[in-house]
């Protein structure tokens, strides 16, 4: 024969583990809906960067080319210098993106799921703000 008492002791017991898991669950789904966020926000800044860099670069070539032969230089040397520029510009556009990807961490859901923020899976890096495969 059962007691109640064990009965009572074993529901409250896994209605505990199902509130502790769904409130994890909870704040994991919180931090996945702000790294969809701050992701998107990277993205779009991506796809602007690019698009002004793109108009800058026909704008300067144009200007530049434009003004080298009225001024008597060479144009080949314009064009190179034109082209610096729009690495420099392009390579600012992709440190940022890449700076707003890496704050990227569900840091709380690591805290509350016990595990190492810096813990490497199988396939992962070691270090989740960057490294190699």
């Amino acid at each position: 024969m059962e007691t109640p008492g064990w009965r009572a002791a074993i529901d409250g017991a896994l209605h505990g583990l199902g509130a502790a898991a769904g409130a994890r669950l909870g704040l994991l789904r919180l931090e996945a809906r702000h790294a969809l966020r701050v992701a998107v926000a990277a993205i779009v800044a991506l796809a602007a960067a690019l698009l002004l860099l793109a108009t800058a670069w026909f704008a300067l070539i144009a200007a530049l080319v434009a003004w080298a032969v009225l001024a008597g230089f060479e144009w080949p040397w314009v064009l190179l210098a034109v082209s610096a520029a729009c690495i420099v510009l392009g390579a600012i556009a992709v440190a940022s993106a890449r700076s707003s990807v890496a704050r990227i961490r569900f840091d709380a859901s690591t805290r509350a799921f016990g595990l190492s923020p810096l813990r490497a899976g199988p396939d992962l890096p070691a270090n989740p703000a960057g490294g190699s495969r």
